[in-house]
């Protein structure tokens, strides 16, 4: 998904029959989170704003799960990558703190 400098909104469940291949996100404005996602990889390349408590699932692929930039909302996040990795590369919680962050 690519939104030059507007927001992206993601308020629908992406790939919960089938796991999309892999999911990406690029904008100058903010990623708003506010569903569940399941995919082969993801790769949050904007800021990331949790609008309600979410699971990102890439177990079925052992994908890995990398946020490039902040990642807040004071919501649960469940984050399942298999034997993937999940990489945090700049500040969580820093504006706000997340409900609960599993992973």
């Amino acid at each position: 998904m690519i939104a030059g400098a507007g927001d992206i909104d993601i308020n629908g469940a992406i790939g919960s029959g089938t796991a999309l291949g892999d999911f990406s996100v690029v904008s100058a404005g903010n990623t708003l989170v506010d569903a569940d996602i399941a995919a082969a990889s993801m790769d949050f390349g904007a800021p990331v704003e949790l609008t309600s408590s979410i699971a990102l699932d890439t177990s079925a692929f052992d994908g890995d799960i990398d946020f490039d930039d902040t990642l807040n909302g004071a919501f649960n996040l469940l984050v399942d990558a298999g034997a993937g990795t999940t990489t945090f590369t700049d500040a969580v919680g820093s504006i706000t703190p997340l409900g609960t962050g599993t992973g």
